[in-house]
């Protein structure tokens, strides 16, 4: 006698279904990236975004981006700083 089909066959017995992992376009990125750029934790680069002192930081939903040339500028000098810890 052969065993029942599971109705959902991506939840097999034994077997994890991977998440897909979301890449971001090459024009933003992470404020944990951008933390890690500055020497600063993430904690404190999410909460310069949302005092808006992080230049080029922006929301989408709930997730926080930072647009890359606008971090560029400000690492090259180019923009006002307006990074404070």
């Amino acid at each position: 006698m052969l065993s029942p089909v599971p109705k959902n066959t991506t939840q097999l017995e034994g077997v994890t279904p991977r998440r897909r992992r979301r890449t971001l376009p090459a024009d933003v990125m992470s404020i944990t990236e951008c933390s890690r750029r500055l020497g600063i934790s993430a904690s404190t680069g999410y909460r310069l975004a949302e005092a808006g002192k992080l230049p080029g930081a922006f929301q989408i939903g709930q997730s926080w981006r930072v647009s890359v040339p606008r971090f560029e500028r400000l690492i090259h000098g180019d923009e006002p700083e307006r990074v404070s810890k």
